[in-house]
């Protein structure tokens, strides 16, 4: 690999690890601003006020942390389809736009509620659709033989920005006055590293094998090659690109003649795809 390119690889890396800064830090940064004197009083979320109630105060808070998973489900299956209709770098910066202008309705809703759990789906559509889009496109620009490594970069970033977070609410609990600009400021903090990602998004390309499911070949051969620090005549290059073309085309295969249903199907009545199944959504919901 020359210096340069090199370069080119790992800014990708980061750029596409900080998809997971929206799902961290919604679960850290936002879930425990909600908790701050300045964030209750503008929702009305103070217990004096809720004497009679208690189980309507509970509701409330509950809504607000919870619509942004519920709009996270469903940005996650969206997520699914666009992958392969508009690209996996289209994809990462639609759901970056999405999650970006619920961060800002939800930062000037005013303590109004229904904007507020307005805001909280909508960008949880783009923080859902991140959690899909960003695995897959790490795990299609790393080499074979680091691919779980580089796929793990994301979770590194989630999970540093849901402890990043509680650090923030801390310390904006200790130094900042309790007024509406105090919870703001902690839940506008993720716009800043995201929009920095997002906007070096545009001077990448996106996946190889993506490309070659278009059958742009050309394109895909000099992403690809670019990636690994080399020219498009590499005979590394063309050996890798011949072997993604061979699993491409397999898969293509192997589905071409199988709906969802069927599959489903066999999810249920196959054993090793049943407990696999079963593992991943148990893991998902502890």
């Amino acid at each position: 690999m020359s210096k340069s390119t090199n370069l080119y690889y790992y800014c990708a890396l980061a750029c596409i690890a900080c998809a997971g800064i929206p799902k961290g830090y919604d679960e850290g940064g936002f879930s425990a601003s909600t908790g701050l004197a300045s964030f209750k009083q503008d929702f009305n979320l103070v217990k004096a006020n809720w004497k009679d109630n208690p189980s309507g105060l509970a509701n409330r808070q509950a809504n607000i942390s919870s619509f942004g998973v519920l709009g996270a489900a469903f940005g996650s299956l969206i997520a699914l389809l666009l992958n392969d209709r508009i690209g996996r770098l289209r994809t990462y910066q639609l759901a970056i736009c999405v999650w970006a202008t619920g961060i800002l309705m939800q930062i000037f809703s005013c303590g109004i509620l229904g904007f507020m759990l307005f805001a909280r789906i909508w960008g949880g559509l783009g923080a859902g659709g991140l959690t899909v889009t960003a695995p897959l496109f790490l795990s299609e620009i790393a080499p074979a033989k680091k691919r779980g490594l580089v796929v793990s970069l994301y979770m590194v970033v989630l999970l540093s920005f849901l402890s990043l977070g509680f650090f923030i609410n801390y310390a904006a609990n200790k130094h900042m006055a309790s007024t509406p600009t105090q919870y703001r400021l902690v839940q506008a903090i993720p716009l800043i590293p995201v929009g920095i990602a997002f906007m070096c998004s545009f001077f990448l390309t996106d996946t190889p094998r993506y490309l070659a499911s278009q059958d742009r070949f050309e394109e895909a051969i000099a992403a690809l090659a670019r990636l690994r620090g080399s020219n498009s005549s590499d005979p590394a290059v063309a050996e890798e690109f011949a072997q993604i073309e061979v699993q491409r085309r397999a898969k293509a295969a192997d589905l071409a003649n199988v709906s969802t249903i069927q599959i489903f199907r066999e999810i249920v009545t196959i054993p090793s795809y049943r407990r696999r199944f079963a593992l991943v959504m148990a893991m998902q919901t502890v």
